[in-house]
């Protein structure tokens, strides 16, 4: 991976449905060191690879968890992993199954969705025993992060959700009939563009089209976004469309977030090419909207954790300093 050096002695981990364990490897950011572990969920689910800054650290100790977008992976959230701002939380970016160094489904069709990712990511804050943390999401990693609040919702678990953070990520539940109101029209999109999203084999053109919708723009310092869109399984593309064009996402979004009391920080780019603005800002009426707006940065792209940094960075940082210390 780009940007960052690796400690020799990576252990080769043989992964079982019983076994939790690390992956023996360090890696070293600007700060702080971050290790990188793996844990076993439910055998349907697969492994999952994650980087933690406090492998370490209580169980209640103050976390963020990182979920990344469509075809990303954990070191997509490297400028926050890095950031000083953050270093005094224990910090979390998880690859979702498919994606990155988790395994690959063996029946895709029943994970690689949001139902399938919901349950990967609570599985491995069980496994971890986190009981104070705030879930960051973008874009896909977004609609996990909702529908993960949406299955612990009135229950003991969700009393150790402390907050959620919104980037690229409109809350809906998601059919073929919203997903003409929350993303924008494409009428006279290129269609090559709009087939790499299903595509399951990709050429390095089409992967570099892909990856240039999140952040990647040609320079040694973005290939790490095109790295994870090579190295995703492909059928994580097809499934998620297939998902969604069945109407099977039953989870009503927007009406959870206008319900609910936890509270909501949502950052959006200004410029991003797909996702309707309007409806994020004037349609959500928002529960618990932190400091009553969405943050709206402009001449940003769907991108904002890799494209605007310093300026999520802050505002990560600031949200998690008023819900943690409430």
């Amino acid at each position: 991976m780009n940007n960052y050096s690796k400690a020799a002695g990576v252990a080769l981990i043989l992964w079982s449905s019983a076994y939790i364990g690390a992956m023996g490897e360090v890696l070293t950011l600007e700060k702080p060191v971050v290790k990188s572990e793996f844990v076993a969920t439910r055998p349907e689910l697969g492994g999952m690879a994650y980087l933690d800054t406090m492998p370490d650290a209580n169980s209640d100790t103050p976390t963020i968890v990182f979920i990344h977008g469509n075809s990303m992976d954990k070191y997509c959230f490297k400028y926050q992993l890095s950031s000083s701002l953050l270093q005094d939380y224990r910090l979390i970016s998880v690859d979702l199954p498919g994606h990155g160094e988790s395994f690959r489904a063996q029946k895709p069709e029943n994970v690689y969705n949001y139902d399938g990712y919901s349950d990967a990511v609570l599985e491995l804050i069980k496994a971890l025993g986190l009981t104070n943390y705030v879930l960051v999401g973008w874009s896909l990693g977004g609609c996990t992060a909702m529908d993960m609040y949406a299955k612990i919702k009135d229950s003991e678990e969700e009393e150790s959700l402390r907050g959620l953070v919104l980037t690229g990520s409109p809350p809906a539940q998601r059919t073929p009939e919203n997903l003409k109101i929350i993303f924008k029209d494409s009428t006279g999109a290129d269609p090559e563009f709009m087939k790499v999203w299903t595509l399951v084999q990709m050429t390095p053109e089409q992967a570099k089209m892909f990856a240039g919708a999140t952040g990647y723009d040609g320079t040694p310092e973005t290939e790490f976004i095109l790295d994870a869109v090579v190295n995703t399984d492909g059928r994580a593309r097809l499934y998620l469309v297939q998902y969604i064009a069945q109407s099977q996402h039953d989870v009503d979004e927007k009406t959870l977030i206008e319900e609910t009391d936890l509270p909501v920080l949502v950052v959006a780019g200004g410029a991003d090419a797909g996702i309707n603005n309007d409806y994020i800002i004037n349609t959500v009426k928002y529960g618990n909207l932190w400091r009553e707006e969405v943050f709206v940065l402009d001449g940003i792209g769907h991108g904002v954790p890799v494209e605007a940094p310093d300026q999520f960075n802050k505002l990560v940082s600031s949200f998690a300093r008023d819900v943690f210390d409430n």
